[in-house]
């Protein structure tokens, strides 16, 4: 089955999305990207960089100037009736633009898509008040981010939403754990593995960093992956006694998983999100998590959460939480175990799983 995948360029859930086909022969995606083609990150950055001004800009520029003649092509590109998977908003945004059948459209927004979005634009909020109970079939990786969708839209059928985990790539993070030999270490104390915006509360995080910079009693590494740029990130934190920061830029999928391999507490705190991959990720790989205590996570296992650290809002207590971690983390035996110990919670996330449940929902659509 021939399906139209609507998606960004240079994204990872684009990737990982292109990757179920090789799990099921049965679903063959066919990508069209939802903005023209435009400069990648990297040679933004390259050449560019001498102006001072964040990728996010230009690309937004660059989609709002094509984004009536990039509709005449899809609606001309689209014109039979495959199926069509829209990844994000701005995808089915441009998708309802360009006039397409909203039974066949199967869309999957991103969490800020509707957890914060609407509630900071009426544009978009009335846009998706019109337009998604009109859809075949609403997938994410959270009843969090569904229930959003039905408050929005309460003419929603429960019946055409779906929850789909976000694959994470197990076999990549197997082969990292069986190569650990007993001399392995890891060497960054504190890695920040999300976003930098209000919503991830990287400020509370530069707080808890100033703080411990006054009471560790010795150097703490901290890694910050910063993959939408590092304007958020005060110059004076890499002044602070006893820290030292290493601002990492985008990584790709295996250099992303060997930092949080190399890392003994992965941070997760947003004040509301949808069930985050990387999150997932630190798990197999044996890092202790401090996170932000949501209900995205109450599908994991009970003795799993229980390995968790969870933030308390209170500074000075996070803060002595952290320490006590780092001065006393101890590398869990079991690790290699990890995949047959909670079996359940792998399959959901394996990609031939996820290949399966969206083949299903796609033979529905026709």
């Amino acid at each position: 089955m021939k399906i139209y995948l609507l998606a960004p360029n240079y994204c990872w859930h684009t990737s990982d999305l292109l990757e179920l086909c090789s799990y099921n022969k049965d679903l063959k995606y066919i990508f069209i990207a939802d903005t023209p083609p435009f400069i990648s990150r990297v040679l933004f950055n390259r050449f560019f960089s001498f102006l001072n001004i964040p990728y996010e800009f230009f690309q937004r520029l660059w989609r709002l100037f094509l984004f009536i003649p990039w509709s005449f092509y899809l609606r001309k590109r689209l014109i039979n009736n495959n199926p069509i998977h829209c990844h994000g908003l701005f995808s089915l945004i441009i998708a309802k633009f360009a006039n397409i059948d909203s039974k066949r459209i199967v869309f999957t927004p991103q969490g800020s898509d509707v957890l914060v979005l609407p509630e900071n634009n009426r544009i978009i909020r009335n846009f998706l008040k019109k337009n998604l109970s009109d859809l075949r079939f609403i997938t994410a990786d959270s009843s969090l981010i569904l229930e959003k969708c039905i408050n929005i839209c309460p003419s929603l059928k429960k019946e055409n939403l779906m929850l789909i985990q976000n694959g994470i790539p197990l076999k990549k993070i197997n082969n990292l754990v069986k190569r650990k030999s007993s001399k392995y270490k890891r060497e960054i104390d504190i890695c920040w593995i999300r976003g930098l915006g209000k919503i991830y509360q990287f400020e509370y995080f530069l707080a808890l960093i100033k703080i411990l910079s006054k009471l560790t009693p010795r150097k703490i590494n901290i890694a910050i992956i910063s993959a939408y740029g590092s304007k958020f990130i005060p110059k004076e934190i890499f002044e602070y006694k006893n820290i030292n920061i290493n601002l990492l830029p985008r990584l790709n999928s295996d250099e992303f998983l060997k930092c949080i391999f190399n890392s003994k507490i992965a941070v997760s705190i947003p004040s509301s999100d949808s069930s985050p991959r990387s999150v997932y990720e630190s798990v197999f790989l044996g890092c202790k998590l401090f996170l932000t205590k949501l209900d995205c996570l109450n599908w994991l296992p009970k003795d799993l959460q229980s390995k968790f650290l969870y933030s308390s809002g209170n500074l000075t207590r996070d803060v002595e939480i952290l320490i006590n971690e780092i001065t006393n983390f101890k590398e869990d035996e079991d690790l290699k175990n990890y995949f047959i110990k909670y079996r359940e919670f792998s399959n959901n996330l394996k990609y031939s799983y996820i290949a399966k449940s969206y083949f299903e929902i796609f033979q529905k659509v026709i």
